[in-house]
């Protein structure tokens, strides 16, 4: 009797512009660790240190109580989702991987090391792309009659986008 293998989902392909952009992406960018548990996957916020290509990513380890309830899980070999969340870039994507824990580093800093990808998955943080420019905006306290000259808050627009508002 022969067992029939279970069906692989096909996975995106990863091109080379793909990890050219991950290489490139800038140290401190928000990240989020999933970690891969037999119950529930445990989420926990990070940033990222720096990628060595065809090696490793490197993370902050956390302190808050959310990370020291899953030091248990945090242990070389242990199964991750690593997700980088570029939202200073204009396109503002999501690049999300699988990977392995490679081991913790203490010396220099609180490292996370996780085994560097396999496939690469991008995903749209935002529907329409961010516009930069730079305008003069201020919030002026309404009163009954109309506008005042109050103004409550100044400062710049840093970006727009086609469809405005939060996506």
């Amino acid at each position: 009797m022969t067992i029939p293998k279970p069906r692989e989902r096909a996975l995106p392909h990863t091109t080379e512009i793909d990890l050219a952009y991950l290489n490139r992406i800038n140290c401190n960018t928000e990240a989020q660790l999933q970690i891969l548990t037999p119950l529930r996957p445990i989420r926990l916020k990070t940033r990222l240190i720096g990628i060595d290509p065809d090696n490793a990513i490197i993370l902050a380890l956390g302190q808050d109580k959310y990370w020291q309830a899953a030091q248990d899980y945090i242990t070389q070999g242990q199964g991750v989702v690593v997700r980088l969340i570029n939202s200073d870039d204009p396109e503002a994507n999501i690049l999300a991987f699988r990977s392995q824990i490679k081991t913790l580093l203490n010396n220099a800093g609180r490292w996370l090391v996780v085994n560097y990808l396999k496939e690469l998955q991008s995903v749209a943080l935002r529907q329409h792309c961010r516009i930069p420019v730079h305008l003069a905006a201020s919030i002026h306290e309404r009163q009954a009659e109309g506008h005042s000259t109050h103004v409550c808050s100044s400062g710049f627009l840093q970006d727009v986008s086609v469809k405005g508002g939060p996506t």
